[in-house]
């Protein structure tokens, strides 16, 4: 899931609204612990993939391709790979 709808199934659409962040910005902030305006220290949200299985250290939702935000992934893994393919066609 992308830290957008993650901040959807968490339900903080309003608590966004009301710090005036972004719902993808106040998900990642509810994970890691801290707020997402404090990324130019080090805070990252740990998480094991799915299709393959390795530890990721995800960044949050900062407009980077998941390949620069999300470290850790195995070689090849195909979640990485769809992630950083809508992502393109996002910027499209």
């Amino acid at each position: 899931m992308s830290w957008h709808e993650v901040g959807g199934a968490l339900g903080v659409a309003e608590l966004a609204q009301a710090r005036g962040s972004s719902v993808a910005e106040a998900a990642w902030e509810y994970a890691a612990g801290r707020p997402a305006h404090l990324r130019r220290q080090p805070g990252e949200f740990r998480w094991t993939c799915p299709d393959c299985g390795e530890v990721v250290s995800d960044r949050g939702p900062g407009g980077r391709s998941p390949a620069e935000d999300e470290q850790g992934h195995a070689e090849g893994c195909h979640r990485l790979a769809a992630a950083v393919a809508a992502w393109l066609v996002q910027g499209d």
